[in-house]
């Protein structure tokens, strides 16, 4: 939820350019691309083609708002696509088009199957929550000792594959994040939720409480609901990963916190940070509240732990 910081991603973009150059991506690309144009098809798809084709490289460094141009200029082939036409009514325009999502679909195929490459590029991200809900853990797991590769997240087409097939190979298009908001929401979807590689969730979000049974609050979960206050920019977000009916199941979370708020009273927490101190530990108020609540309650740490963005919003909602 919080933005991906910067030289994570240019570490990690340097390792895909690496493995782009070691399997000679952009040139065999290229190469069928241009086998590709032999076909049979209209001066249109053929132009679209051969745009694709000219402009890879471009394509494969693309950010968010070139991604963004290029699925304009490319609205012809999303088009096509977006008509799932079945293979064997396929006129010569759709199987060209078809062809070439299946020729993109086969070199993301080949970099996801390298294990190394989409292990160590997830690796330098940092993500060890989903950026999508801030949920589950997305942390990535190598056993250097074995050389194995044992865990690592499921690896999001921003722009959706099967519809963008150009943008199957672009840096900024593959977005780490869990199972359930890849495969059980989003899937191919054609939405532009916060692109965690450029903006922040936490900038257009806020979690809340609405109250229904003032005097069962500190007794009772179903004496409140979890709200999220949202600017336009992330209701879509917010609707497409069902992240208001997903929280209800962690109003054991604000419970606690409402616990502990009524427990520990400022003079409590001086007293900590003072024992600390004197005990040769130097700690500020955000690490005592950090010990407190159980998680960060900070905007830069929302990524290293799950539920991070809720306990935060909701800690500085109750220490008003």
């Amino acid at each position: 939820m919080q933005k991906v910081s910067e030289d994570d991603l240019e570490q990690a973009k340097k390792y895909f350019e690496k493995y782009l150059e070691e399997k000679n991506v952009i040139e065999n690309l290229r190469a069928r691309l241009d086998n590709l144009l032999q076909k049979d098809c209209s001066d249109s798809v053929r132009k679209d083609i051969d745009y694709i084709k000219s402009n890879l490289q471009n394509i494969i460094d693309a950010d968010l708002e070139q991604m963004k141009k290029y699925n304009n200029k490319l609205k012809n082939i999303t088009d096509i696509l977006r008509k799932k036409t079945k293979a064997e009514k396929r006129n010569k325009d759709e199987q060209a088009v078809y062809k070439l999502s299946e020729i993109f679909n086969d070199f993301y195929e080949a970099f996801s199957k390298t294990k190394k490459y989409p292990y160590k590029i997830i690796k330098f991200l940092h993500l060890k929550c989903c950026p999508y809900c801030n949920i589950s853990y997305t942390y990535t797991v190598i056993d250097n000792d074995n050389n194995e590769f044992l865990i690592r997240p499921n690896l999001d087409h921003y722009f959706s594959k099967s519809l963008y097939p150009y943008l199957s190979l672009t840096f900024n298009n593959l977005i780490p994040v869990c199972s359930f908001c890849n495969s059980s929401l989003k899937g191919s979807k054609e939405f532009l939720p916060v692109h965690p590689y450029f903006e922040s969730l936490d900038n257009f979000m806020k979690f809340g409480i609405s109250i229904s049974n003032i005097h069962n609050l500190y007794k009772d979960e179903d004496a409140f609901d979890i709200e999220i206050d949202a600017n336009p920019e992330a209701e879509e977000h917010i609707e497409n990963f069902k992240l208001q009916e997903r929280y209800q199941y962690h109003k054991d979370i604000v419970n606690e916190l409402l616990i502990k708020k009524k427990c520990y009273c400022p003079e409590y927490v001086e007293n900590l940070i003072k024992f600390f101190n004197e005990n040769g530990i130097q700690v500020n108020s955000s690490y005592v509240d950090l010990l407190i609540t159980g998680n960060y309650t900070s905007s830069e740490n929302i990524n290293k732990r799950p539920l991070a963005k809720l306990n935060k919003d909701i800690w500085e909602l109750i220490s008003k």
